[in-house]
């Protein structure tokens, strides 16, 4: 008997490890809240790592990208220090899923462009994403309140989303006492096994199977909030005490947002509330925040004056969210960006810039990424000229460590399914578009400047804007470059256009060459 039953066990886990591993191959749509890394707070639930990796895979394309927390745990590939917040205006958004936007590479998420068009003149200014995938109001706000850099916060933007006040009911973070005044409570801790299930992605299988796709952050973070999650749902649904919950959330989100204001103020910022463009109308919270005397900017509107459509038609069928998933794409983005720079343009006192000199510094903005600028039905095209210069200067700007990995897993991914093109003083690896150069026993004298030069199938394939035969520099100060004792590498992706051949080499500053080598292209 008991040789069968650890038969009957080892056949069960062989048979869950094999479904987790063709999920993990074959369909890797959760594979963004399965290595998402979080720490488990008393206060908020959970909370993100700081200088942690994951990976977020795009609604619509499938195609995966990094999401990078950086230093201050925002999802910013960009680190912000005491230095950097002390010189500058800061404006922090906080929020959930839309403000975080793990779903999109960074530098599509609103706060990057908005950060962009705001460092167009002399005056230096700060954007920080403190989204956080599922927080409602409570745990938005008490991320502000335990923020070790709040007092530096000029602008404090809360981003309202429908399900905010529902967010309130199910963590049960506060309550008011009988008196009324707000009362935080302890969170509920998180089970031992809860990492292992987290881990797992035949857990989220499971949770769509059940039409449970909301509670994917739930089970990130803490079995025993999940079921008390379901259960208040359960209620919910159910109609009973829904009118009582929502009184009771409203009333609660009402004193959170007030003793928000009042924290920021006595800290000597100002606090914004943000409504999203996901509904023409907000009959509940609207009121209440014109109540309270909260500054609000409705996004809603100023969508409807960029697209005069906007209003007249559902968010489900909206261009400016994804055609899978209900947050907002890369057009909804762009929208948004712009929409709170002409706010802060007045809130500061920046000079104004017409519309043509805006989308002129949009389209320098997108062109300086690989992608490109994302039209109004949320793809993703190239436009105009932009120099090289430009683009790498605003790439650096917004792509501080860049989206790269560390030089072993660069150099094990091409390595591994790439083909070694070239064997010189660099080894030049090309894993389709991607080129990765590593060298070993790399030493800070290699970053002399390095070239290389790209020869099209056929001269015609280029681009109007691009320099005949692909000519290009790389910068090895640039993040994308990494060095260590043993090793240094750097990845470069190819022109769009089909080349034949590649030649690189390294060159002295006088122009006299170290090496070149040459390859074919297949």
């Amino acid at each position: 008997m008991l040789a069968n039953l650890f038969l009957l066990l080892v056949s069960c886990l062989a048979g869950l490890s094999l479904c987790e591993l063709s999920l993990r191959i074959f369909y890797p749509k959760y594979r963004n809240v399965a290595e998402a890394e979080f720490n488990r707070d008393a206060m908020r639930i959970w909370v993100r790592k700081p200088n942690s990796r994951s990976w977020g895979i795009h609604p619509d394309t499938g195609r995966p990208h990094f999401v990078h927390h950086n230093n201050l745990s925002l999802r910013q590939h960009r680190n912000f220090s005491a230095t950097d917040l002390a010189s500058a205006t800061n404006i922090g958004f906080f929020g959930d899923s839309f403000t975080e936007n793990v779903g999109l590479p960074v530098q599509y998420s609103f706060t990057e462009p908005l950060h962009y068009l705001l460092n167009q003149g002399q005056r230096r200014f700060n954007v920080l994403n403190f989204g956080v995938l599922g927080y409602g109001t409570g745990q938005s706000f008490l991320h502000y309140e335990n923020f070790h850099y709040a007092e530096d916060l000029d602008y404090v933007i809360y981003m309202y989303y429908q399900n905010d006040l529902n967010n309130i009911f199910q963590t049960n973070l506060f309550h008011l006492d009988d008196a009324g005044v707000l009362v935080a409570n302890e969170a509920i801790r998180s089970s031992w096994f809860v990492p292992l299930i987290s881990w797992m992605h035949l857990s989220y299988l499971i949770l769509d199977l059940a039409g449970h796709s909301e509670d994917y952050d739930m089970v990130s973070s803490s079995w025993k909030l999940y079921k008390e999650w379901r259960k208040r749902n359960e209620i919910e649904d159910k109609g009973r005490v829904y009118d009582e919950n929502r009184a009771n959330s409203l009333a609660i989100f009402s004193q959170i947002i007030r003793r928000w204001k009042h924290l920021v103020e006595r800290k000597g910022g100002r606090f914004y509330v943000v409504l999203l463009p996901t509904l023409p109308e907000f009959p509940d919270v609207f009121p209440l925040l014109l109540e309270e005397n909260i500054n609000v900017l409705n996004l809603a509107d100023c969508f409807g004056s960029l697209d005069a459509t906007h209003q007249s038609r559902p968010w489900s069928t909206s261009p400016y969210r994804f055609k899978t998933d209900g947050h907002w794409n890369e057009q909804g983005n762009k929208f948004a960006a712009v929409c709170l720079y002409r706010f802060f343009e007045k809130e500061v006192g920046l000079p104004h810039i017409s519309e043509d000199e805006m989308q002129q510094a949009l389209s320098r903005y997108y062109a300086a990424f690989e992608e490109g600028l994302p039209d109004n039905g949320g793809r993703l095209d190239t436009e105009g000229s932009v120099s090289l210069q430009t683009r790498t200067r605003i790439r650096d700007m917004i792509l501080e460590f860049g989206n790269v990995e560390s030089i072993e897993e660069k150099t094990k991914k091409v390595k591994g399914r790439g083909k070694r093109i070239i064997r010189s003083v660099f080894d030049v690896y090309l894993d389709g578009r991607q080129l990765l150069f590593v060298k070993r026993n790399c030493t800070p004298a290699d970053r002399q400047q390095f070239i290389f030069h790209v020869i099209p199938a056929n001269v015609r394939d280029l681009p109007a804007h691009r320099v005949e035969f692909g000519f290009d520099n790389l910068d090895f100060d640039h993040p994308g470059f990494e060095i260590d004792d043993q090793q240094c590498a750097v990845v470069h992706w190819l022109p769009s256009y089909a080349s034949k051949r590649i030649r690189v080499g390294q060159v002295l500053p006088n122009g006299t060459p170290i090496w070149v080598a040459e390859a074919a292209v297949e």
